[in-house]
């Protein structure tokens, strides 16, 4: 190695030499290189704990995967078994219904999730259209793209914008300025809707 032949050039330097502040130098210079290459060594310890750290970590995240996958397998087989069990059972009937089934008609007793959207709009509409001055819609993002029929419409907060999509029926209902695009998305997520009680 590189060190090792210059350690041992300046070790017959030191040994050789008559000049005694050549020899002081050249000590700290062996000193000095000895010292790093310790750290070197004990760096390269602890790159290869980290490295076997990190395998250990990446097998596990495999094998969980792994576990996962086969779980969602089995559950999906369960499934499969279930549905062609209900359609002997039931025949028809059970089709028709399956086929028409509107989730947005599932009640908890009191509202259906149309309701309750519904009702989640007109609220929105109303925190819009009392703060018009930061509120705004538009029928395209910030990239330019829109889902078929909908625009999105939204309240910029102290705190970031807080959105919603909603079916192009509904428009009317928001009396706000209409931009080109709307803002580009700063990553709220529904966590986020406490930016509203900044316009308290």
């Amino acid at each position: 190695m590189r060190v090792d032949k210059t350690l041992s050039e300046l070790w017959h330097l030191k040994n050789t030499s008559a000049d005694s502040e050549v020899v002081e130098v050249v000590a700290m210079a062996i000193n000095t290189i000895n010292n790093l290459v310790d750290d070197n060594r004990k760096l390269e310890q602890r790159v290869h704990v980290l490295e076997q750290r990190n395998k250990r970590i990446s097998d596990t995240a495999i094998e969980q995967i792994d576990i996962t996958q086969q779980r969602n397998e089995r559950l999906e087989k369960k499934v499969e078994v279930y549905e062609k069990e209900l359609e002997r059972l039931y025949g028809e009937r059970y089709k028709d219904a399956k086929e028409d089934f509107d989730l947005g008609e599932l009640s908890d007793g009191y509202h259906t999730f149309n309701e309750l959207y519904h009702h989640r709009m007109i609220l929105f509409s109303v925190i819009c259209n009392q703060n018009e001055e930061i509120a705004w819609k538009s029928k395209l993002h910030h990239d330019g793209t829109m889902y078929d029929n909908y625009f999105i419409v939204g309240v910029s907060t102290g705190d970031g914008d807080y959105t919603y999509h909603y079916h192009l029926d509904n428009w009317d209902y928001f009396n706000v300025k209409e931009l080109p695009t709307a803002p580009e998305w700063d990553g709220h997520k529904p966590a986020d809707i406490t930016r509203l009680l900044t316009l308290i």
